[in-house]
């Protein structure tokens, strides 16, 4: 009888470390997931940030673009406006000058 307890004390003692072997691997396993769930977070996270880096580089050079359209297009329409306003100004003095000579003729 003795041998019998002996036995299940035994018994009990082996399921008892086998539980705490068991705790100890899924806790390693539990430890291992976090590890790999922030590798892959940090992973996420960086891309995102490297994709929005690029697109804000990519706006930026297509606002760079527009603003140097926009630039050359109003120096051009500066021009334009330039070179009409001193026609105008000259077809005025003349026929300024052409009213003061009739004026004078008259």
């Amino acid at each position: 009888m003795e041998e019998i307890i002996k036995n299940i004390l035994q018994i009990d003692k082996e399921a008892i470390e086998k539980q705490e072997r068991t705790k100890q691997v899924l806790e390693e396993k539990e430890n291992q997931k976090k590890a790999l769930l922030k590798k892959l977070k940090d992973d996420i996270s960086l891309g995102m940030k490297q994709e929005i880096e690029s697109a804000k580089l990519s706006a930026q050079n297509e606002i760079d673009k527009e603003s140097e359209k926009i630039k050359s297009e109003s120096s051009k329409k500066l021009e334009q406006l330039e070179a009409r306003y001193k026609e105008i100004s000259e077809s005025l003095a003349d026929d300024a000058f052409e009213i003061v000579i009739r004026s004078l003729e008259g």
